[in-house]
């Protein structure tokens, strides 16, 4: 892709939005993926699956549509999407796994608005099933490599000793959920890391395991890839993302998706290509 048709200039990231400003940041995302007009067949990828697919409806003209991919089991609730679906038959609400959602058809898509983040866990204190599943089976290596990358730690040392004093408080007490050795784990380490991570809270490594259980960053590529080959010509496609490792993947699709005008091409020798 030349720069000109390139992934890069049809894809706008709106990024660490604060909950103040969601309001203003989801009207500037909508405005952005409805570039191609009111009248189109567009998709949206929200955790709030209502609040994104409303704020899209609202701007489409009778002969606009609307599909609403909600990621299992990311949905705060099992019924989201069907009251709005029911409702207007513009919208149509598909569930899945991200990446399946958006490769489900190939039907042209004149924009996409894809609002990441990280979805509500449910089951109180012990956390989802499937979360503790992960828990009981990664390695310290594993456990490691989530709290650095989707933790936003930027300190693979603390990564590894969090990572390998969960492990060891959970031998010790089998009874120990996965995340309760991770919260204890945590506390025992903190005076050593107060200083260099003051802000360091059980939950930001709660939601770095979730994701790496939710293969998020697998699921993320796989959405990116499915979205911009069914994007039209000059379709748009909007992302407003909360997590720094986000912003990375994405920049990362964007590198790998870009090729050198001709110009460039030009004026490079063969041997380089």
């Amino acid at each position: 892709l030349s720069p000109a048709q390139g992934y890069g200039c049809r894809c706008r990231s709106l990024r660490h939005a604060s909950k103040e400003g969601m309001s203003e940041l989801l009207a500037e995302a909508v405005s952005s993926t409805l570039a191609l007009g009111p009248d189109r067949s567009y998709a949206c990828f929200c955790f709030g699956t209502e609040h994104c697919a409303s704020a899209i409806l609202t701007k489409l003209t009778a002969s606009g549509r609307l599909q609403a991919w909600v990621a299992e089991p990311a949905a705060a609730s099992a019924g989201e999407g069907h009251t709005l679906e029911a409702r207007d038959e513009r919208l149509a609400v598909l569930r899945g796994r991200p990446g399946e959602l958006a490769s489900s058809s190939e039907e042209p898509l004149a924009g996409v608005l894809l609002h990441l983040g990280s979805p509500p866990l449910s089951g109180g204190a012990e956390g989802p099933a499937w979360l503790e599943e992960w828990l009981q089976t990664a390695s310290a290596t594993e456990l490691a490599g989530a709290l650095d990358t989707f933790g936003s730690l930027h300190d693979r040392l603390l990564a590894e000793r969090l990572a390998e004093a969960a492990l060891l408080l959970r031998r010790r007490a089998g009874a120990l959920s996965g995340l309760e050795a991770l919260r204890q784990a945590l506390e025992e380490l903190r005076p050593e890391f107060a200083e260099s991570h003051p802000n360091l809270h059980s939950a930001q490594l709660v939601r770095a395991a979730a994701a790496a259980a939710r293969q998020e960053s697998e699921q993320l590529a796989q959405l990116l890839e499915a979205c911009f080959k069914r994007l039209e010509p000059f379709g748009r496609c909007a992302i407003v993302t909360f997590n720094p490792w986000e912003l990375a993947a994405l920049r990362g699709f964007l590198h790998s998706h870009e090729e050198p005008s001709s110009e460039v091409t030009a004026a490079i020798s063969s041997a380089r290509l």
